[in-house]
């Protein structure tokens, strides 16, 4: 869960959603990953866990391990997936 969505407060505190430690909406692949899913920064994807799913932006980041992709817990898109650490879909949209 990112530092400013973990409660109603910081959450509607403008200042800290400005900040760099406020997450965009984006889910996070690393580069070699967006290569061999013939996938671009900026794409649209769904991700999809069990049932349900959610529409995002996708961004080029080289923290991400290999087979991973990175979106958190607390936020409004992540809510109507499931487990923070489980397998999840993506398909380019």
């Amino acid at each position: 869960v990112p530092i400013y969505a973990t409660d109603a407060t910081v959450r509607r505190a403008a200042p800290l959603q400005a900040t760099p430690d406020a997450w965009d909406d984006t889910v996070r692949l690393n580069p070699r990953m967006l290569t061999e899913h013939h996938l671009s920064s900026g794409a649209t994807v769904r991700l999809t866990q069990g049932e349900h799913s959610t529409i995002l932006t996708i961004c080029s980041d080289d923290r991400v391990p290999d087979g991973c992709v990175w979106y958190p817990s607390g936020l409004p898109r992540s809510a109507q997936l499931g487990a923070s650490f489980a397998s999840v879909g993506l398909e380019s949209v």
